[in-house]
């Protein structure tokens, strides 16, 4: 199965067991509303994604996740670190886009990232003192550790993409010199000479 529709299921798994949780502890029917809502935006991510509709998948995934997770981390109105999970969909971005998509790739990272500080920042503004000072350090260090990954991760699979293409065409496509002396390419299987 592609990563796109693996992803989206284990999402929509993720949600499934959120359930135990909300059953015992869910402050308000909100909680609920939330968790149903992001269950059926995951379920259309895995309903795109086998269509083979590439964008709206990607599209629902990312905003599923991500709306999920700040929807989730606001109404439980405590510091449950559910806005930790925004790191990965920071990490994830380096998995879901072409290599020409760098600019959108960066614009969801940088999302995901953000999102994590603003929330992170406003749950401990009830700390003090060094307490305070070493949560935000933490939570900046770990933000610019997860986008700096996220780059990292994107521009090695990258180039082993682009490897792999060298290969390819140096092995499975020859020029043939035709009978009037001009040069064609054309595909062929490898076979020793």
């Amino acid at each position: 199965k592609p990563l796109l529709t693996t992803t989206s299921l284990l999402f929509c798994m993720g949600l499934c067991l959120q359930l135990p949780l909300l059953i015992r502890y869910a402050p308000h029917p909100l909680v609920w509303l939330n968790l149903l809502a992001h269950l059926l935006i995951a379920l259309l991510a895995v309903l795109f994604s086998l269509n083979k509709q590439i964008p709206m998948a990607r599209t629902c995934l990312l905003f599923g996740y991500y709306s999920y997770l700040v929807f989730a981390t606001l109404l439980w109105s405590q510091d449950v670190y559910i806005q930790h999970f925004l790191l990965v969909g920071c990490l994830c971005c380096a998995y879901f886009f072409h290599s020409f998509e760098q600019r959108e790739r960066m614009l969801w990272a940088l999302l995901y990232a953000v999102s994590f500080c603003t929330l992170d920042l406003y749950l401990s503004h009830a700390l003090e003192g060094w307490l305070l000072a070493v949560r935000r350090g933490n939570s900046i260090t770990l933000t610019l550790t997860c986008v700096a990954v996220s780059i990292a991760t994107y521009r090695h699979n990258a180039k082993q993409w682009w490897q792999l293409k060298t290969q390819y065409q140096f092995y499975f496509i020859r020029p043939q010199v035709t009978r009037t002396g001009n040069i064609s390419i054309s595909a062929a299987c490898f076979l020793p000479t």
